[in-house]
């Protein structure tokens, strides 16, 4: 844990309270193939940092690993008539089926933000259930510093705010050290996912291309005797 990093709590049920609960079942085809679900609104607006969700069908199989994605969801307005061009998403949060996951929410802006569940293409049925935090968050940076400015403030003459104007320079710099590292892990995170996808998608190429009867060569073969498990 770094010390820029915030803390939560999990001991009072009350912190966390649930925003969501929706389910879905999918359309068929005539010859009974899913018919994909369109990503879901889950109604609530909210500007909260961290939310918790659980994504789950009644279908799955043993291969299946992906609840689909949790995106943050801003209205996006242009010009000055203020027009709703669009919706303007946060990268997707990938859910594991299934898995209750916390999640710390993508700050962009003061304003509030919706939610949006997009269900894996391949389910036929898809449950999203959401919590919200709202209990207390505590920051070993923020808390200390705002602490030694109290102590400070109380033993300072009113026209001395030297001291206090440097505290508050350092503490600038260290909220902007916090963000640059959150940005940089998030981008890499953002990079291995899309590295992994894109692993996967050409493994179930490889895999399902000409069904048995295709001839491949040495080196898929090792490919796929090794991640057969995790297709």
């Amino acid at each position: 844990m770094a010390a820029c990093d915030d803390l939560i709590f999990f001991d009072n049920s009350d912190d966390w309270v649930l925003i969501a609960n929706e389910t879905r079942t999918a359309n068929l085809t005539p010859r009974g193939q899913t018919i994909p679900m369109t990503p879901i609104d889950l109604g609530v607006s909210i500007k909260s940092d961290y939310v918790a969700a659980l994504a789950s069908t009644t279908e799955p199989k043993d291969t299946w690993r992906s609840g689909g994605e949790l995106r943050q969801v801003y209205d996006f307005r242009s010009g000055s008539s203020s027009t709703l061009l669009s919706n303007a998403h946060s990268p997707p949060i990938s859910l594991y089926i299934n898995k209750l996951q916390i999640t710390k929410m993508t700050v962009l802006s003061s304003d509030n933000f919706r939610l949006a569940y997009y269900p894996p293409p391949w389910f036929r049925n898809c449950g999203i259930r959401v919590y919200k935090y709202v209990g207390d968050t505590l920051n070993f940076v923020e808390d200390t510093l705002f602490e030694i400015g109290n102590k400070l403030n109380e033993g300072l003459p009113s026209d001395n705010q030297a001291i206090l104007a440097a505290i508050a320079d350092v503490k600038a710099e260290l909220v902007a050290c916090c963000d640059f590292f959150e940005t940089e892990i998030a981008d890499i995170k953002l990079g291995l996912k899309t590295d992994f996808d894109e692993v996967f998608r050409q493994l179930a190429a490889i895999r399902g291309a000409g069904g048995g009867s295709v001839t491949r060569t040495p080196s898929q073969n090792i490919v796929l005797s090794y991640f057969t498990n995790l297709l």
